[in-house]
């Protein structure tokens, strides 16, 4: 399995673990910027199902990921009106632990 296939299994194994409703999409460079892919504007935001994250957002996303000049991170944060998620990279396990002690 290679390419889109292999993103696309491993994006329906990380919706089965999270099993949000609904998925905010964003883009950061390393050289800086970034992109929310559902910002319609500063006031308007659309979030996207699972299955709109498989069928648009992965094969819209996979030339970014792999151009070199973009050096592109994609972060998938869940999205829905009981729990407030936040994204969390390149966390070790010392400062999960400090984390899970101040109460998140």
């Amino acid at each position: 399995m290679k390419g889109l296939a292999l993103k696309t299994n491993l994006w329906w194994r990380q919706h089965q673990a999270l099993q949000s409703s609904s998925y905010r999409i964003t883009v950061v460079h390393a050289k800086g910027g970034g992109q929310n892919f559902g910002k319609i504007d500063k006031d308007n935001e659309r979030f996207f199902t699972a299955q709109e994250v498989a069928d648009e957002l992965l094969p819209a996303m996979e030339g970014r990921n792999a151009d070199p000049r973009l050096c592109a991170r994609v972060y998938t944060t869940c999205f829905d009106i009981t729990h407030h998620h936040i994204v969390i990279d390149d966390l070790s396990l010392d400062r999960a632990r400090d984390l899970w002690k101040m109460g998140f």
